[in-house]
């Protein structure tokens, strides 16, 4: 499995953890940190649904 990075990001398990971290203290303790990732990341990524519905709910942005 080969990912093209120019078109799509890649984000392995240290990143993804630190989103998580990030949307539960967001979630549970009412902080207001901003997540955002640089780019939308492939559909090869194992938490590629994961992005998908957070950025669908909203409590992730793509960097613009």
């Amino acid at each position: 499995m080969k990912i093209k990075m120019e078109n799509f990001g890649y984000i392995g398990a240290e990143t993804f953890s630190e989103l998580t971290f990030g949307l539960a203290q967001n979630l549970i303790y009412n902080k207001n940190i901003e997540l955002v990732i640089l780019k939308m990341p492939s559909i090869d990524v194992q938490c590629y649904d994961e992005i998908c519905l957070w950025l669908k709910l909203g409590w992730i942005k793509i960097y613009s």
